[in-house]
């Protein structure tokens, strides 16, 4: 990654194209990547690199831990496995992680992945490139949601892990909450996502998609549904009203953060050092979301 880093960096001609580069690196390295990347680059390079390289190893130190060894393949050309190099599946969970329309979960990366269990989690993230609620699929891959589902289901090997579970932040929040449906999965986890009763997003009509798929899966389930946890600031009122909507659909438990107003939860629980403690409680079956 280093020297394919510096043979990019050199193709760069101004600080925009330098500051591109790292909006793509950010969307799919690894924290072990990135240091490998800044041990290369030391102190030199110009202004936008020492920046985000600062700027990204600040956010990464706040665990306090040792950098998360997680390796990286692509899976059909358009996904990403984040898994531990040195242990299988098996005793270990999977997190299919519904990116929201930025292309990553909230955070660049490499900083989410430092601040998720690597001993315990594999990540399948996925991305939208349509920014439409992954409902049009991904090119290549599905031309529609539930085709998407199919194809996830048939490019990971589900069974070999002891729990399946599925996260999804902003546009991918209820996505991640579908795939929980309808692949029964362990855990559904929307943070700051939308609910199927809210038709206001101009996406909706202007790309002639439609939550309708995903109002029949629920009623086909009768009530056999998994655990599913929205999150999402106390202050922030449309993620609430977000949330409390969903909650007229389906038996969700919510996540509430006391103190955010912003949209943006993950990045705010990083600056709050809260971070890692957030996703050991979400992601953990046996420890129940913090009461409203």
């Amino acid at each position: 990654m280093a020297s394919v880093y510096a043979t990019q960096l050199a193709a760069c001609r101004t600080d925009n194209e330098i500051n591109r580069l790292h909006i793509a690196l950010d969307t799919v390295i690894t924290p072990r990547e990135f240091e490998a990347v800044a041990g290369e680059m030391g102190n030199g390079g110009p202004p936008p690199v020492t920046a985000w390289i600062e700027r990204t190893r600040r956010a990464m130190l706040v665990s306090g831990l040792p950098t998360q060894p997680y390796a990286r393949r692509s899976i059909a050309g358009q996904f990403w496995l984040y898994f531990h190099p040195d242990r299988g599946p098996a005793g270990r969970d999977l997190i299919i992680a519904f990116a929201g329309d930025a292309h990553r979960l909230m955070l660049p990366t490499p900083i989410f992945l430092q601040h998720c269990r690597a001993e315990t989690f594999d990540l399948l993230l996925l991305r939208d490139p349509a920014r439409s609620y992954y409902l049009k699929g991904v090119e290549g891959i599905a031309d529609d949601f539930p085709g998407l589902l199919a194809a996830v289901d048939g490019l990971v090997d589900r069974a070999r892990y002891r729990r399946v579970l599925a996260l999804g932040c902003s546009g991918g929040g209820l996505p991640a909450i579908w795939t929980a449906i309808a692949m029964d999965l362990a855990r559904g986890i929307s943070i700051g996502g939308t609910s199927p009763t809210l038709t206001d997003d101009p996406r909706l009509a202007t790309r002639g998609i439609s939550f309708a798929p995903l109002e029949t899966l629920i009623a086909s389930r009768q009530g056999a549904l998994p655990d599913m946890v929205v999150a999402f600031g106390a202050d922030c009122a449309n993620d609430r009203r977000k949330a409390e909507a969903l909650a007229t659909v389906l038996p969700v438990r919510f996540d509430i953060v006391p103190g955010v107003d912003r949209h943006n939860l993950v990045a705010e629980l990083l600056q709050r050092g809260e971070l890692r403690a957030f996703l050991d409680r979400i992601l953990a079956i046996d420890a129940p979301p913090a009461a409203a």
